[in-house]
């Protein structure tokens, strides 16, 4: 299942993002969002299954800081893949 992260810093690293989830390896992947707004945004494939698990880790996330921006973590009900791509390289 899929956590999506906004209100980021633009130039966010999937590191950055991975460490906001802390110690565990709930992080399977991280797809960072190419944006055209000054805010950014990432999306993170976790291993857990539980919807209500999955909403806590994301009300948990949205407490959280990084470099001075508030995190926005969702986790979205209706889908289980996020359709964007990740930025070629």
């Amino acid at each position: 299942m899929f956590i999506r992260l906004s209100n980021l810093p633009k130039d966010i690293t999937e590191d950055e993002v991975s460490r906001l989830f802390g110690k565990g390896e709930i992080v399977q992947q991280v797809i960072i969002q190419e944006s055209v707004t000054d805010e950014g945004m990432a999306w993170v494939r976790v291993s857990e299954n539980s919807r209500a698990v999955l909403n806590g880790i994301a009300d948990k996330l949205s407490e959280k800081f990084i470099r001075n921006h508030q995190v926005q973590a969702v986790a979205p009900l209706f889908f289980n893949e996020p359709w964007i791509q990740p930025p070629k390289k």
